[in-house]
């Protein structure tokens, strides 16, 4: 009987390594430097020893889509070594990391925000995740010099039941809704 090494691991990783590993790979919005209100937790696909792709998680900044921190977290960041494996580390995350951080945070949401200039979502919707709202914003001052001036985003969202992420999505369109509605009572009014 042999024993061998195991070829690859999914395991926790700290916000140094994954820091790292970002500015390595590139990511356009660099190491994440940021407001901690909790410890983040970070994950790390590696191939015999070797570092290939991070998922980074955090609490919310704001509230967003209804969410407080109590609701949900946030995906900050997710970058590989190779683009083929970011959906390998977000299908790990989704089936593994995320129901540790939700068990150890007590939220039962994440989110996780894409820059609508740069990716078109693919990602996120292929591995079911909901898309929750189209936002525009100012220019995030953390962010690299390259994403400063790219305000449109998409906010994706993640529950385990997909029927939980389905009814989000309803009543998300619902309030947006509503909102263009007395909107436009009130330029009536005015």
């Amino acid at each position: 009987m042999s024993f061998l090494e195991p070829l690859g691991s999914f395991d926790l990783i700290d916000r140094e390594e994954a820091n790292e590993a970002l500015v390595r790979w590139g990511h356009r919005m660099g190491a994440i430097n940021r407001p901690l209100y909790r410890a983040p937790i970070d994950f790390g696909l590696r191939k015999k020893g070797e570092l290939l792709a991070v998922a980074c998680s955090d609490t919310l900044i704001r509230e967003t889509c209804g969410f407080n921190r109590g609701d949900a977290f946030e995906l900050s960041r997710l970058c590989a070594a190779a683009p083929r494996l970011s959906r390998l580390i977000l299908r790990l995350w989704t089936e593994v990391g995320f129901a540790e951080i939700s068990r150890a945070w007590k939220t039962p949401w994440a989110i996780s925000y894409q820059n609508a200039k740069m990716h078109k979502g693919d990602l996120y919707r292929f591995d079911g995740w909901a898309r929750l709202k189209e936002t525009s914003g100012g220019a995030d001052p953390r962010s690299s010099d390259a994403t400063v001036t790219a305000n449109k985003r998409v906010i994706w969202g993640w529950h385990p039941s997909s029927l939980v992420r389905a009814e989000k999505v309803v009543a998300l369109a619902k309030e947006d809704s509503d909102r263009k509605e007395r909107e436009k009572l009130s330029r009536r009014a005015a």
